[in-house]
């Protein structure tokens, strides 16, 4: 998020782009709040707000990273010898901060387990085990044949592989440890993750963008910004229940915006896949 620019009154009011088709939301806000000046709702209110819906929108519809790649045999996160802790900064190579991690792919070297070898020593030629494994019979016809070369193989696949735990390090990142504990230097690591989609700010135009918004989530990015303007609209409202002028009086009553804001994001978070609340009353 870039550092807010106390946008200037001659400046063009505040656009709110999202998706590639740059769809702009900040006005279908303010149409829905009657506010097509930004009169009622500034810009830096609207810029405030726009960081933590996007915050919100991203722990249900992330985007996802990679570090390094497997085909390759490349990522910028090395091992380092005795090292088992690695952070998820910049430094590491991961190009955002990550909201969590989702997979972590880690060849260990040297580290056998009693059935790595069995597995191993059943793919020599001169195993008594390829009897069982590798007959010259059909193996549609040899299902308990079939079940043990399966078994075998598939201990195989994972033959060598290293397993990763994610934690949350002293430091406020999230880390990866590794096991076994590397024995060497430069070995990949690659590190699939999620993040929050990133928020580009043009000073020229008074435009902030969110380009990684899918097409058919925007309106839903968009209700999260109307549901925080009108809670803030009511926060407003329960503070001054009351206002005269002269001979108008007029009373407002903060509940029914809190029912609405409810409303619309149990809407949004039913449409993003989230839970939806319910209530039960007895009569």
């Amino acid at each position: 998020m870039p550092t807010n620019p106390f946008l200037e009154p001659e400046n063009a009011p505040l656009s709110i782009l999202l998706a590639p088709s740059q769809w702009d939301c900040a006005q279908y806000v303010r149409r829905l709040v009657e506010d097509p000046n930004a009169e009622t709702v500034p810009d830096e209110a609207l810029w405030n707000y726009a960081e933590d819906v996007n915050e919100d929108f991203s722990r249900h519809v992330p985007t996802e990273y990679v570090v390094g790649s497997p085909i390759a045999e490349t990522s910028p996160l090395l091992t380092i010898k005795g090292q088992q802790r690695y952070l998820c900064t910049t430094g590491n190579g991961f190009p955002v901060t990550p909201i969590s991690v989702s997979d972590v792919l880690y060849r260990a070297g040297g580290a056998l387990i009693a059935p790595n070898e069995m597995a191993y020593l059943s793919m020599t030629a001169f195993a008594p085990l390829n009897r069982f494994l590798f007959t010259t019979s059909s193996l549609i016809d040899s299902p308990t044949q079939r079940v043990l070369r399966d078994e075998y193989i598939d201990e195989m696949d994972h033959y060598g592989r290293g397993y990763a735990g994610v934690v949350l390090d002293p430091s406020g990142n999230l880390a990866i440890d590794l096991y076994p504990v590397p024995e060497t230097d430069g070995m990949p690591i690659y590190v699939r993750f999620k993040a929050a989609h990133t928020m580009d700010y043009n000073s020229t135009t008074n435009t902030l963008t969110v380009a990684t918004v899918p097409e058919n989530k925007k309106r839903d990015w968009a209700k999260l910004l109307y549901a925080l303007v009108l809670e803030q609209e009511g926060e407003h409202m329960a503070k001054y229940k009351m206002q005269k002028a002269g001979l108008v009086e007029r009373q407002t009553d903060a509940r029914t915006m809190e029912a609405r804001v409810m409303r619309i994001r149990e809407e949004v978070y039913a449409a993003l896949g989230s839970y939806v609340s319910v209530g039960i009353t007895d009569q």
